[in-house]
């Protein structure tokens, strides 16, 4: 069974500038492996860049999501009971909690997206062209 594996190169700033394209909250491509071959960067940081840059390509925002959601049915269960405030009928608890779900992916994908720019910026300041200094960023 051949299986394709997704491999992102970046060679020179008109790659990093095409991924800066690509850095949407939604839609972005998984990546299996990236590779970063910029003439300015040393092994180690090449290998760091990769990973930073893997990692947040393939964010999806569900820690977030998770985590919310955690925090949102510990504080149903737990302030009715440290407080005075009733709890929320059945139907309030799963509106909150899948609010709760829903907004923790988008803030989860928002903070991979700013955290992916944050890194290409860095890594257009290493090449010395500066091209991606975050001026031009939507």
């Amino acid at each position: 069974m051949d299986i394709a594996r997704s491999v992102l190169v970046l060679d020179d700033t008109t790659d990093l500038a095409e991924l800066r394209e690509n850095a949407r909250w939604l839609g972005r491509q998984r990546v299996d492996d990236v590779q970063v071959h910029l003439h300015a960067l040393t092994a180690d940081e090449a290998a760091v860049a990769a990973h930073r840059i893997r990692r947040t390509t393939n964010d999806c925002g569900c820690r977030w999501g998770e985590s919310l959601l955690a925090l949102t049915a510990l504080a149903l269960w737990l302030v009715p009971v440290a407080t005075d405030v009733t709890r929320p009928g059945v139907l309030g608890s799963i509106l909150l909690l899948l609010t709760a779900a829903v907004g923790g992916k988008l803030a989860g994908l928002a903070a991979s997206r700013a955290r992916l720019r944050s890194e290409l910026r860095r890594l257009g300041a290493l090449t010395g062209r500066g091209e991606l200094d975050g001026r031009d960023l939507p």
